[in-house]
């Protein structure tokens, strides 16, 4: 009996292309820097607490500080998997930024004003930067400009005399904020340039399968003779 084979469906091909397309046009490329902000979020808290070790004995109300640090000590552990979904990120960075200018409001009147007066760090410290580097993240570095004007505003207002490091320590803000934000336009140019690649190499293959989607073999078999009995 003669039977016919058939080509290796293409389709699965197609398939497994289009959804990777999907998933490359859904990703921005930016996932790698918000794990390295993670990271950066516990160096900075660990910082901020050997500040806060070191001259909380000078503060005038250091119960409020300590309320004020485990808030964002709080923060910084939860941040890490709420800024996973997307969806949340525009909401989770204005808390972001709430705490850190909450965190330097406070600073005054937990820390006091004489302490202040002598140079004395803030409750955030540097940790302050973290909001800025999520803003430029998430907005390029329009995003990270605007945290870090905020923060570097709030940040004078609270100090009895500004001094060289505290203009010093804004202009540290600015230069990260528009540094990471704009890496993170690079890396958003880059992913989308590869989701491009990815949907022309795609489109080439279903084009390429299409012509000879599920060809038949013609039966090889020779037509049977009639032998004599």
């Amino acid at each position: 009996m003669c039977a016919s084979t058939r080509l290796p469906d293409d389709g699965a091909v197609c398939a497994t292309g289009q959804g990777a397309q999907r998933q490359a046009a859904t990703r921005d490329g930016t996932g790698s820097l918000w794990r390295a902000l993670a990271v950066a979020r516990l160096v900075l808290l660990g910082y901020a607490a050997a500040v806060n070790v070191l001259q909380w004995q000078g503060y005038q109300r250091p119960g409020l500080a300590w309320v004020v640090f485990a808030g964002i000590a709080a923060w910084s552990l939860a941040a890490p998997w709420l800024y996973v979904a997307p969806r949340r990120r525009p909401w989770l960075l204005a808390v972001d930024l709430a705490l850190g200018v909450g965190a330097l409001l406070v600073t005054p009147y937990a820390v006091g004003a004489a302490m202040l007066a002598r140079d004395a760090s803030t409750i955030p410290s540097y940790w302050i930067a973290a909001p800025v580097i999520a803003w430029a993240i998430q907005w390029g570095w329009r995003g990270g400009l605007a945290a870090a004007l905020i923060e570097g505003a709030v940040g004078l207002s609270v100090r009895v005399e500004p001094t060289s490091t505290t203009v010093g320590n804004i202009f540290l803000l600015v230069v990260t904020g528009l540094t990471v934000g704009y890496a993170a336009s690079l890396v958003r140019i880059s992913a989308l340039e590869r989701a491009e690649a990815a949907g022309i190499r795609n489109r080439e293959i279903r084009e390429g399968g299409a012509g000879r989607a599920c060809p038949r073999r013609p039966c090889t078999c020779g037509a049977r003779s009639a032998v004599p009995a």
